[in-house]
């Protein structure tokens, strides 16, 4: 049981690093039920696996201020997300699917303002995640993800609907360590992008491992005692959200933002199944832009100041 953060704000970041981490249970699996086909004793079923989780993440006051141009004034990011995800493993563990929803919501306070549009914008994104074992070595990762971001101040559109989707290979050297390759559709930076990605799961010792998936985070885990872990490491979030037209003057306002942070993360296990984490570092690269669909708007980008970022989550896995 090491630090995890199991409710990223991106839902198929989430399911990816779920997918890497069950890879490995899965081959166990498929290892037992092999050993159990030469004998007479019948092999034991998985039980099905239902994790929910509530974060808040805090990004203080930081300066504002169109590209190249004054400071407008301050803003601050307050993130609340929650997530709930269940998992189910077939055919002697050669087959997993995860099923997942996810709230997230960012509010926007601000400081020195005249005009402050934007209060603030949610995303309800639905997941599904298929991980298939080929052999003893070899595995297949599927993640499709449609969901909808708005500021929820217009009409309804489907100028608001999202899509994210990954499709990666596996490949297990041994028990303790696998590596996957793969290409993506994401929004982790503000927009949707084709990405290549490529994941890192290796327990190095009984308490150390390593866990990634470039270029969203990478993370090195260590649990000096059974009931905390402790995390060091960086992630890559973002989304696009769908703004009001009328507010904006815009075709098709889209409200781009993603933010790349380093972190410290400490995680106490209540009891084996309720876990909660509190996790804090610096910002190292924060996007804001406002864009008419794909096309970018004169005065559209912004800059935001880097500084720390503070939070807490609460997580219950059954």
């Amino acid at each position: 049981m090491v630090v995890r953060d199991r409710g990223r704000r991106n839902l198929p970041t989430i399911v990816f690093v779920c997918a890497s981490l069950l890879c490995a249970s899965a081959q166990a699996e498929v290892d037992g039920a092999a050993t159990a086909q030469g004998s007479t004793e019948p092999v034991a079923p998985v039980p099905l696996m239902l994790s929910t989780s509530i974060g808040y993440t805090n990004f203080p006051y930081a300066k504002f201020e169109p590209k190249g141009e004054d400071t407008l004034g301050e803003v601050q990011i307050t993130q609340w997300d929650w997530n709930i995800s269940k998992t189910q493993v077939f055919n002697g563990g050669k087959t997993i699917l995860i099923g997942g929803l996810d709230y997230q919501r960012l509010d926007y306070e601000y400081r020195d303002f005249d005009d402050s549009p934007l209060d603030s914008v949610q995303s309800i994104t639905l997941g599904l995640t298929l991980i298939q074992q080929l052999t003893q070595s070899w595995g297949l990762l599927l993640v499709l993800s449609p969901g909808y971001a708005d500021d929820f101040r217009g009409d309804a559109t489907t100028d608001a609907v999202t899509l994210n989707f990954i499709g990666a290979v596996n490949y297990r050297f041994n028990e303790g360590l696998q590596m996957g390759l793969g290409f993506a559709g994401l929004s982790i930076l503000g927009k949707f992008r084709p990405l290549p990605v490529a994941s890192l799961s290796w327990q190095i010792t009984e308490r150390l491992s390593v866990d990634s998936l470039l270029p969203a985070h990478a993370y090195v885990n260590w649990q000096p005692i059974d009931a905390l872990g402790l995390r060091a490491g960086f992630k890559l979030d973002g989304n696009s959200f769908h703004g009001d037209k009328d507010e904006y003057e815009l075709g098709n306002p889209q409200i781009q933002y993603s933010a790349m942070t380093a972190e410290l993360a400490a995680q106490w296990f209540v009891v084996p199944w309720l876990h909660i984490t509190a996790h804090g570092g610096y910002t190292l690269n924060r996007r804001f832009e406002v864009s008419d669909g794909r096309s970018s708007i004169e005065d559209g980008k912004y800059d935001l100041d880097n500084d720390a970022v503070f939070g807490v989550r609460i997580g219950i896995d059954r």
